[in-house]
């Protein structure tokens, strides 16, 4: 993962009027990610999810709520997986974290997060390759 080109990216909308820091902004927001899961790929969220990363923070919007980690205190690796089905390849992104976070669910069911996987369309996978500096 190398993320020092993000300072140089042009800005994209903020469409969820998240709450920025100072010069931090909004580099990449997916259109229709397939999904957001924990790493045994239970869906952490539902069909209004997105996928936001910024010069500074990965945010994950689950229609409920927001994950929000900063890349270089709270993300240990981010690798793009592939993952062969019957008759195709599918891709997502495991993002380990350097600590496991707690969280509850709708309901109140307590657990624990130690990595998400993010998986997107194929354009907006082509998009966050690059900005997130990963290689095969």
């Amino acid at each position: 993962m190398n993320i020092t080109n993000l300072a140089e990216m042009p800005a994209v909308e903020n469409e969820l009027n998240i709450d920025l820091i100072e010069n931090e902004k909004i580099v990449f927001s997916s259109n229709f990610p397939s999904s957001i899961c924990n790493r045994k790929g239970q869906l952490l969220a539902g069909i209004k999810n997105k996928i936001i990363l910024t010069n500074y923070r990965l945010i994950l919007y689950t229609g409920a709520g927001f994950f929000t980690f900063d890349l270089k205190e709270d993300i240990q690796d981010c690798v793009e997986v592939e993952r062969k089905f019957i008759i195709k390849i599918g891709y997502y992104y495991l993002v380990t974290l350097n600590s496991p976070i707690e969280y509850e669910e709708i309901g109140g069911k307590k657990r624990s997060l130690d990595a998400v996987r993010l998986e997107f369309n194929n354009p907006d996978r082509a998009k966050f390759t690059k900005l997130m500096g990963l290689t095969k």
